[in-house]
């Protein structure tokens, strides 16, 4: 959050492109600032878009919702509970849980879906992951004892029946119904549609050769991205499939299509 709150302070606007130059300007007036020769060192933070940037706002935004929610319910109110890990655009593991209740609004009852937390994992260990959703929910307040119903992806770590937190959850009660995350169901189909059709499967055999070939040597995607630079003015990054993430496959075939002059002008180099 530091670089952000410097520039803010400073009335910088995020639109400011040469931030190298503008780095290396602050640096030279203010010699003291510690603070200013690491942005110097590390000129790709020192923007409000910056992937540190933006991992400080999501920590911030995060922190202060959870502080409310325990608020919005009463001692014994029933709730529902979805979660699932990913990864954030620092390449953290991140567990992300929600709650689903019920509340009355002017004589009404309304369903409310509601955040509760983001947060990093220490480890990638199932033991990490299964123990998380658990302490988060009680950080804000809420009584495992009172979830109702839960919503999690395939995958053992949540929905394991023996040790997974679908079975950690029936510890408080045992009679739980379990809803199997809709949009993973589908994600699924996709894949498995994709991998019938022939066509199809071979445009994605080639998106994930051609992730492969530049993400797995740093002389190739240093080639791409000065043909990038080159051709565009600007480096884009390839996007790699995701099995679990149908979003993936639309971004990797974008990404393809917006700049394949560039992509095909770096494979005749490598």
């Amino acid at each position: 959050m530091k670089p952000a709150y410097y520039l803010f302070k400073s009335e910088i606007p995020h639109t400011t492109s040469n931030w190298p130059d503008l780095v290396a300007t602050a640096v030279s007036v203010d010699r003291s600032g510690d603070f200013l020769r690491t942005l110097a060192r590390n000129p790709q933070n020192a923007h409000f878009l910056s992937s540190s940037s933006i991992t400080g706002f999501l920590d911030a935004f995060g922190e202060a919702v959870s502080a409310h929610i325990a608020s919005k319910f009463s001692k014994d109110q029933p709730y529902s509970v979805s979660a699932d890990e990913g990864t954030d655009v620092n390449g953290r593991a991140v567990l992300r849980t929600f709650i689903r209740h019920i509340s009355a609004c002017h004589e009404s009852f309304q369903v409310e879906e509601t955040f509760v937390s983001a947060v990093p994992l220490e480890t990638a260990k199932a033991e990490d992951i299964r123990n998380t959703p658990i302490g988060e929910l009680r950080k804000v307040g809420l009584k495992p004892e009172n979830i109702s119903a839960v919503s999690f992806d395939g995958g053992a770590n949540f929905s394991g029946n023996v040790s997974g937190v679908r079975a950690r959850l029936k510890g408080y009660a045992p009679d739980l119904p379990f809803g199997h995350c809709r949009s993973q169901l589908l994600q699924l189909a996709l894949v498995h549609s994709c991998r019938q059709t022939p066509p199809v499967k071979r445009v994605l055999s080639a998106l994930k050769k051609l992730y492969s070939t530049f993400k797995g040597s740093h002389k190739r995607l240093t080639i791409l991205q000065n043909a990038q630079l080159a051709m565009e003015g600007l480096s884009h990054k390839l996007v790699e499939l995701g099995e679990t993430r149908w979003l993936s496959y639309e971004g990797s075939v974008k990404v393809v299509a917006e700049h394949y002059p560039s992509i095909f002008s770096a494979l005749e180099h490598v």
